[in-house]
């Protein structure tokens, strides 16, 4: 079908920025992407702009002619729904991008047709669009509504090497993600987690940059469960965490062991390095009856609760820097959309002009609240985030 179709039902003019998008899919691979008729909503509001989540499962894959295919569900159903937030006046939607559904046949194989349709869509409709690259699964947190786990070829991987999903010390092993100790272990088909995720971001760039900064407005990378850059301290899904317990460290891989044992070294004590600590208590334990989270002499205070603590919250954030570096580094290649960040004028007379990418690069934290009015606060030391009443964390 012609690029025209996209826009076909419109009633009015939509927005110069979704104009621009739609006019711009005459050099992209085009779709027919018949829509309701849409009424004109409040714009130029002052204010927050609102994005809106779509629902996990918006693109889900069915099974067709003997072939695994991806699909919008209930397209009715969404076409309505983007309509009714247009004249809402919503700024947006929020999706989130699936690993394992984007790259479900095999490595470095991406299908993103089903999101080409919904971006098509958004454009129409005057929306934009914040994509999360979530390379997690689904399933397991709060609000999860759906299943959708890691690519098969990844968890296939896990079978034989169970050590690059995040390990408790009861030896659980949690695969909603990969763990931060095999970030840059060629471990999958000769490439590492933070090669995979800098292709699968890369891969997405290449379809779609023609709608950065005019549909496609953020890009949020997924750094740990849920998204989140955390360890899986409170996996409520499986039923060992109910609120509001304290959660378990997350530290017994072999690789994130062998980190741990380095750093007990280089530290002068090198029997910090076989673990967690002891007196931390289980998931469901409260603050008081732990050794290690007690308020008034626990064991977080002592120096080798800030040796742990600085360590296991340090490898948070150097994940953090090692996937937001290597997708900022897709989205600066060399052809990819700029726009000017500032203008600057030389005492010679000449100007320089500085650029940024048209999409913005997000990342999401945790909302750790539980134990926040006690000393140690518990939660939030299990997830990775230093964060004390004597000590900003953040």
């Amino acid at each position: 079908m012609s690029s025209s179709n996209i826009s076909s039902g419109y009633s009015g003019s939509p927005p110069a920025a979704a104009q621009a998008a739609v006019a711009d899919t005459i050099s992209a691979p085009s779709i027919d992407c018949d829509s309701p008729p849409i009424e004109p909503s409040a714009s130029g509001r002052q204010g927050c702009p609102v994005f809106v989540m779509l629902p996990l499962d918006t693109v889900w894959v069915v099974e067709r002619d003997g072939r695994k295919v991806a699909i919008l569900k209930r397209e009715s159903a969404l076409d309505a729904a983007l309509n009714l937030l247009r004249k809402a006046g919503v700024e947006g939607v929020m999706v989130d991008v699936w690993w394992g559904i984007c790259e479900r046949a095999g490595p470095r194989v991406y299908d993103f047709s089903a999101y080409r349709r919904l971006f098509h869509k958004c454009a129409v409709f005057g929306l934009k669009v914040q994509a999360v690259m979530s390379f997690h699964a689904a399933g397991g947190n709060v609000g999860d509504t759906c299943k959708i786990p890691l690519p098969k070829w990844v968890l296939d991987i896990g079978e034989g090497n169970p050590d690059i999903f995040y390990t408790d010390k009861q030896m659980h092993r949690n695969k909603e993600c990969l763990s931060l100790g095999c970030d840059e272990v060629p471990l999958f088909w000769g490439r590492s987690p933070v090669d995979m995720y800098r292709d699968f971001t890369d891969a997405f760039a290449n379809q779609f940059d023609y709608l950065f900064g005019t549909v496609i407005t953020e890009i949020t990378v997924g750094l740990g469960p849920a998204g989140e850059l955390r360890y899986p301290s409170y996996p409520e899904g499986d039923g060992r965490w109910r609120f509001p317990g304290v959660g378990e460290y997350q530290c017994c891989d072999k690789y994130m062991l062998a980190d741990l044992r380095a750093a007990a070294r280089a530290a002068g004590h090198p029997e910090w390095g076989h673990g967690g600590p002891h007196d931390a208590g289980h998931y469901n334990s409260r603050s008081w009856e732990t050794g290690f989270f007690v308020s008034q002499g626990g064991n977080w205070q002592t120096e080798y609760g800030h040796f742990f603590l600085s360590w296991y919250s340090g490898l948070l954030v150097r994940h953090a820097r090692r996937i937001l570096g290597a997708a900022a580094e897709v989205l600066n290649k060399p052809g990819r959309p700029r726009m000017i960040k500032a203008v600057k004028e030389l005492e010679n007379g000449h100007v320089v002009y500085e650029f940024q990418p048209m999409v913005q690069l997000g990342a999401k934290l945790a909302g750790v609240h539980w134990w926040f009015k006690s000393r140690a606060h518990a939660a939030e030391l299990t997830a990775g985030y230093y964060n004390t009443r004597d000590r900003d964390g953040y």
